[in-house]
């Protein structure tokens, strides 16, 4: 079992860091207000999943040379990855700050595909990037098996295929590309029910090669 066929527990553990990695002087000789800032908002964001791509948000909002210049100089770089050093240290800062005061507790819900309940934090980053942290509507074995990359049925028929394609492209009102729902954006503007729509037609795609090998002739999908 893997993270993608849980629906009760968090995808991943409780993340915290200790309160000496806040405490960095090398870090702390170039941190700015600006970049508490980024960490209140990258927490609003983001809520329990806030820490998972922080040090490539801190990295653009600080100088390279500066960047340069802490990872020659922090002793601990020589031992530790400096991705994680950074990481650790946003962690324990915006504890420090009581900035993760304002995440909110996941929340229980019954996912409409599948009729099961589930909780919010067992959906893992890649399902929470293409719902939106406030849309989590939808367990984690019913989206990997309708977005994930390689999902979809292998053996589907010609019928099976055209009868999703026509129903696809009723409910969008477009020809989608052929790979449509394995892209992070496909589904981020629908609305409620649309998505609701979209996602029960993906819950029984057939995979990209079955698609491929009965493409209608005219047809982009």
């Amino acid at each position: 079992m893997t993270i993608y066929d849980s629906r009760d527990k968090p995808a991943y553990g409780n993340f915290r860091a200790e309160r000496r990695y806040g405490e960095n002087p090398y870090i702390l000789k170039w941190w700015t207000p600006s970049h508490d800032e980024l960490l209140a908002k990258q927490i609003a964001g983001h809520q329990w999943m806030w820490y998972w791509g922080i040090t490539d948000q801190i990295v653009a909002i600080t100088p390279r040379e500066i960047v340069d210049a802490w990872r020659a100089e922090d002793p601990l770089c020589s031992n530790y990855a400096w991705y994680n050093i950074l990481m650790y240290f946003a962690a324990s800062r915006a504890e420090k700050l009581e900035l993760t005061k304002k995440i909110r507790k996941p929340q229980w819900k019954v996912c409409p595909l599948c009729d099961q309940r589930f909780v919010e934090d067992s959906l893992p980053v890649p399902l929470v990037e293409r719902l939106g942290i406030n849309q989590l509507d939808f367990c984690a074995p019913c989206l990997s098996s309708a977005l994930l990359q390689n999902s979809g049925n292998k053996t589907s028929s010609k019928e099976e295929v055209l009868v999703y394609l026509r129903d696809l492209v009723e409910v969008l009102g477009r020809i989608p590309p052929q790979d449509f729902g394995e892209g992070k954006d496909d589904i981020s503007d629908l609305d409620a029910s649309e998505r609701l729509a979209v996602l029960r037609i993906l819950k029984r795609k057939p995979a990209l090669e079955r698609v491929k090998n009965y493409l209608v002739p005219g047809l982009r999908l």
